[in-house]
């Protein structure tokens, strides 16, 4: 029987060696012995097109793993809290999972504002977040981000995985339009001093605010230029407003999303005028394509699987998100083998756990490696390039 059940939670959660993991009991991490996580998501606000997939799919692992008889017989538990995609309402629901909800660790935010926003609180309750974000502020100082990781690489590795891929096809001449938010201020610093080692040439940089309708002023300015590409870098639906605005003016340049863009959203809301655009996102958004060989094929083609046989429909990074954040966390709780009955020594020891045994771990969005310096996932192994071809993502590229 024990022998089954590893297996399916194996099954669930796509990587092998997942059988077992630890939590709180009594009032340490779950009231009637379940393992208690929190989820800091935006389910409301701009970030709500994240958050409900992050969410959804959090719902389809704990079902799957309880289903499975739970985690060393305990059942998952998960106390969702509202962001609001609010910099200072992540503060206070934070606040809320750790010392009313008594959780073990935290998934979320989603947002990088949001993750810079909660990580003194981290450090300062001393309980392990998982950021489901980007910016390598959420992670550095190193000596400030100890019990902050995020799952999602960095936006230096996102601008390497575009870059790499302009060199590729000659595009010598680059431009970059980014929200003028935490998610776009970061590419806007990094592009200026990674661009030179790949002999490319920026020419143009232009900003505009997170909740702007319009973009058509920043295109004509940066099409003077002359650009072979432009780097894209918001969240949805943002991009598909670009996306309009670029072929409205008839824009020439190819545009080339970041992450944010990698969601079915983008091709939906912008319809038409996606064609032919590309975006660096997860293999997630085209599993049909991904070759068996590929270290991230059985666990990306389990949660599909899983998923399209819960929701009916592909799962997108954003929801891939919320799958290896808690993946991540239950992995390191395997290892840990805290003593759920005290709750702060069980925070304590996952945090070592997720510092010190996450190495060369295979995720949906990413491989993951993390270390006492670094939090995070590191290098371009696990991006992709997607291409859009008849409203529908392509792997163009995987890393």
């Amino acid at each position: 029987m024990r022998r089954t059940r590893a297996a399916l939670i194996a099954v669930a959660v796509g990587v092998a060696t997942l059988a077992s993991a630890c939590g709180g009991a009594g009032n340490a991490g779950g009231g009637d012995g379940t393992y208690k996580i929190g989820a800091l998501l935006g389910l409301t606000g701009s970030y709500a097109a994240l958050g409900e997939q992050s969410q959804k799919a959090i719902n389809l692992y704990v079902e799957k793993i309880n289903a499975a008889g739970g985690i060393n017989g305990r059942k998952l538990e998960v106390v969702f809290a509202d962001t609001t995609s609010s910099e200072s309402e992540a503060v206070n629901q934070l606040r809320k999972l750790v010392t009313q909800d008594k959780v073990l660790a935290v998934v979320g935010p989603n947002s990088s504002g949001e993750s810079i926003a909660v990580k003194p609180i981290s450090l300062s309750l001393r309980t392990p977040v998982i950021a489901l974000a980007s910016s390598d502020s959420i992670i550095t100082p190193a000596d400030q981000a100890k019990y902050i990781f995020k799952h999602f690489p960095s936006t230096e590795d996102s601008l390497r995985a575009q870059l790499e891929y302009a060199k590729s096809q000659s595009w010598t001449k680059v431009a970059i339009l980014a929200a003028n938010n935490g998610y776009g201020q970061e590419p806007l610093r990094l592009l200026p001093k990674v661009i030179n080692e790949y002999g490319l040439q920026l020419v143009a940089s232009e900003t505009f605010p997170p909740n702007a309708t319009d973009m058509s002023a920043q295109l004509s300015s940066i099409a003077r230029t002359q650009p072979d590409v432009l780097l894209v870098w918001a969240v949805n639906p943002a991009n598909a407003i670009v996306a309009k605005n670029a072929k409205d003016i008839g824009f020439k340049a190819k545009l080339f999303h970041s992450p944010g863009g990698g969601t079915p959203l983008y091709v939906q809301t912008a319809k038409g005028a996606t064609e032919d655009t590309l975006v660096q996102g997860s293999k997630i958004a085209a599993p049909d394509q991904i070759e068996p060989s590929d270290r991230q094929y059985k666990v990306i083609q389990d949660f599909v699987s899983a998923y399209r046989s819960k929701y009916g429909s592909l799962p997108d990074q954003f929801a891939s998100n919320g799958w290896d954040g808690m993946t991540l966390i239950t992995a390191a709780l395997e290892k840990a083998q805290v003593n759920p009955g005290n709750v702060q020594q069980a925070r304590d020891k996952l945090r070592e756990s997720l510092e010190n045994n996450i190495k060369d771990f295979a995720g949906v969005n990413a491989i993951y490696s993390f270390n006492a310096d670094w939090h995070g996932p590191r290098g371009i192994e696990g991006l992709a390039v997607l291409g859009v071809r008849d409203q529908k993502f392509t792997l163009v590229k995987a890393y």
